[in-house]
């Protein structure tokens, strides 16, 4: 019920600026969709991050206030 992707640990030698919200966007959005945490794990040679599939049949209203 996953979707794992893993990648080389691959350390950059300048620092380049970000704001460090892409996963954790990712991790909200995925609680609020599916209610199941996203799996993350890294060490000093590889980064994986997984996933949990969505069920195509669960229909997700979105609700925006005037």
């Amino acid at each position: 019920g996953h979707l794992f992707v893993e990648n080389n640990i691959q350390k950059k030698k300048v620092a380049v600026p970000s704001n460090q919200i892409g996963l954790q966007n990712i991790m909200i959005k995925y609680k609020l969709l599916a209610h199941s945490p996203v799996t993350i794990h890294y060490d000093e040679q590889k980064f994986l991050v997984g996933v949990p599939l969505l069920d195509p049949t669960t229909e997700v209203t979105i609700r925006q206030d005037p």
